[in-house]
């Protein structure tokens, strides 16, 4: 496996064995360190499995919380807030820093559910419509999928 595997993998690994199989313990906690910007504290595999689920829980829950608090607090304010809520030592030096640290720990947490075989299926989807209108044919694409109810409810009499 390659260094570049952090985010969907080791991220969403559901247990201690899966986060295990993608590679050593020191190698994968000096990948996510790296990744992240931050310096997570643990000192097992146990406590990396769970400090990652833990700040995936608390980023996700407080994603928008964290950008209120840089807009609204001064820079060494917000920093200590931040480092409270996520429980792990912001080591920004100015407000650009702190809200690119931020802006890097939300999306590697919070675009865990990216699919690209679904990002496929859309854009096959919508090349397929496009370029049909170039030949002259409308095709309708329906952009959500239609649930049994609302399908009665259309031909019902």
């Amino acid at each position: 496996m390659g260094i570049l595997m952090l985010p969907a993998k080791i991220l969403n690994a559901t247990d201690l064995n899966e986060l295990q199989s993608f590679g050593s313990y020191i190698d994968l906690k000096n990948i996510i360190e790296n990744q992240l910007g931050l310096k997570l504290r643990v000192k097992g595999w146990d406590s990396l499995f769970w400090k990652i689920k833990q700040l995936s829980d608390i980023i996700a829950k407080n994603k928008n919380k964290f950008f209120e608090l840089i807009e609204s607090y001064p820079f060494n304010v917000a920093k200590l807030e931040i480092s409270k809520l996520i429980g792990l030592k912001i080591t920004a030096k100015n407000q650009t820093q702190l809200y690119t640290q931020l802006k890097n720990l939300t999306d590697c947490f919070c675009n865990l559910n990216f699919d690209p075989s679904q990002r496929f299926e859309k854009n096959k989807l919508m090349n397929f419509q496009s370029s049909s209108k170039l030949e002259g044919i409308d095709i309708y694409i329906p952009s959500n999928v239609s649930s049994l109810e609302s399908i009665i409810n259309k031909y019902k009499r």
